[in-house]
């Protein structure tokens, strides 16, 4: 959510951060062409699967552009003002930016390097991070794209990471913690270079080290988040696994729901599904899940001639709830 708000701000579209992770959600339909734009993005992002395969090249990112620009056509492009700093003038001694020139021959150089770095390098190798780091980069300073660069950096990006077998990585808010660094932001203030000072230049050329330092400790600083945010649902599913277990209303098959529903809140479940998944009769099935109804913890919904069980909202608290806890959070 904080980079596909990072990817709004970016190229430029006015979008409550709320509405974004509503339409995440799917607690919301798109109400405005900014909404539709993310509704696209995650859409894409969704499918992913259907792209593990392709080359990245011109057909993959038009196929991509005319998914975002879906019922967006008529929406204007107006991406974000890069901030003036030194970062702006490295390069050639004289302080022209090479970064300036916005014309095809430069876009198209851009995206045959983002190509190259990528289709190349080889699942596990280190220099794989790397170049997925700079090809990210590039998107954001070179705005190769005719429309929707911040959204196609990140559906590339998850495609990168995809393709070097480094899925968790693409969970990194990468375009965030750049944009936070960019505008100066307090959150970004502990990174080890101030914006403008991470490119070196010396009578011997540009000096990137530092640069791609500052890259990658995005990516450390995204997996330090990751690794405790998957340390704390961990503990919550234990605690939520243990207040099902000591529940002395419940039987073994409910509790084997319950659990699978909290940790897949997404997730729904019939009568006819329970009775084959669990070897009970239609009666037992339907009696079990109107008792979890009952109980408070799923909702039922008519879909067709089929009754629907769904998990309730925030699902681990409401079995905290009910086993005589106040919160499991």
């Amino acid at each position: 959510m904080a980079d596909l708000s990072a990817a709004a701000a970016r190229d430029g579209v006015e979008i409550d951060p709320d509405a974004v992770v509503a339409l995440a959600a799917g607690t919301r339909t798109p109400a405005t062409p900014a909404e539709r734009l993310a509704a696209n993005a995650l859409a894409v992002l969704r499918s992913l699967d259907e792209y593990c395969d392709r080359a990245f090249d011109e057909s993959l990112y038009g196929e991509i552009q005319s998914r975002l620009d879906e019922g967006c056509a008529a929406f204007p492009y107006r991406p974000m003002r890069r901030p003036e700093t030194s970062y702006n003038v490295y390069g050639s001694a004289d302080g022209n930016d090479p970064l300036s020139r916005y014309d095809a021959e430069q876009k198209s150089w851009c995206l045959e390097l983002i190509s190259t770095h990528v289709n190349e390098v080889y699942q596990g190798r280190a220099e794989g991070i790397v170049a997925v780091v700079i090809a990210c980069d590039l998107i954001c300073e070179e705005l190769p794209f005719p429309r929707w660069n911040g959204f196609m950096e990140i559906i590339l990006r998850r495609l990168f990471f995809e393709r070097i077998g480094m899925r968790a990585l693409a969970f990194v808010s990468f375009s965030r913690a750049l944009l936070d660094w960019e505008l100066g932001l307090s959150s970004a203030q502990e990174l080890p270079f101030a914006f403008g000072q991470a490119i070196l230049h010396s009578r011997y050329g540009n000096n990137t080290t530092p640069y791609l330092r500052q890259l990658l400790q995005f990516l450390e600083r995204g997996l330090d988040d990751l690794e405790r945010e998957t340390d704390a649902m961990v503990a919550q599913f234990d605690r939520c696994r243990a207040a099902l277990a000591a529940d002395t209303r419940l039987n073994h098959r409910q509790q084997s729901l319950l659990m699978e529903l909290v940790m897949n809140p997404s997730g729904s479940i019939d009568t006819a599904t329970y009775e084959r998944r669990y070897g009970v009769t239609l009666v037992t099935a339907r009696a079990d899940l109107k008792k979890l109804v009952q109980m408070g913890f799923l909702s039922l919904a008519e879909v067709g001639k089929k009754q629907v069980f769904s998990p309730v909202s925030h699902m681990e608290d409401v079995v905290a709830a009910r086993s005589g806890r106040a919160s499991l959070a």
